[in-house]
């Protein structure tokens, strides 16, 4: 799925009977008739997020999941429904989304990067991306919080030859015949 065309959000919650947190809420771009949120311009963080939708009949143009019949955790191809749940915490001066196992093991999955009172968007962590299923052929509207560890590893070290690479001096080339290194000049 398209990775632009999807976003998780944090929702501050009034204060009930002394609680206040933040409601996780995943919005699609079904089709480009109208914009189904706004996000701040201002390039600070958190980013503000203003949900358009709630202006017109969405229908077949935007797609929203406001509870865990919406989104779930995807790990390796296994669907941790089950066993993990989804929740937003104030950390550090940020909201952090978590996937929380039975056992209380934690798998941070996003950061909203700031504070602020309004709807602020969630950056997913590296490894971590929206992906659907389908079944008999139709894609269906649950999100999952993806995770593919082989991919994130790839990932991870192709980020870390291109940091290598990025700190080699230009002026250093290789010969062909001897595989080793010739300084230009020499």
């Amino acid at each position: 799925m398209d990775q632009n065309q999807v976003i998780a959000t944090a929702m501050p919650l009034s204060d009930l009977n002394g609680y206040s947190g933040y409601k996780l809420i995943i919005l699609e771009q079904r089709s480009n008739q109208r914009p189904c949120w706004s996000e701040s311009e201002a390039g600070l963080y958190p980013i503000l997020v203003e949900p358009l939708l709630l202006d017109f009949n969405f229908s077949g143009i935007c797609g929203r999941a406001t509870d865990s019949n919406g989104y779930s955790i995807r790990v390796d191809g296994n669907d941790l429904s089950l066993s993990h749940r989804l929740i937003l915490q104030n950390v550090g001066g940020e909201i952090k989304l978590f996937g929380i196992s039975l056992t209380g093991d934690k798998k941070l999955i996003g950061r909203s990067r700031g504070l602020s009172n309004g709807m602020m968007k969630i950056f997913l962590e590296p490894g971590w991306q929206f992906t659907k299923r389908s079944y008999q052929g139709k894609v269906i509207g649950h999100f999952y919080f993806s995770y593919d560890s082989f991919a994130a590893k790839q990932a991870e070290i192709e980020q870390r030859i291109s940091e290598i690479e990025a700190q080699m001096p230009d002026s250093l080339e290789f010969d062909d015949n001897t595989n080793s290194a010739i300084a230009e000049g020499s």
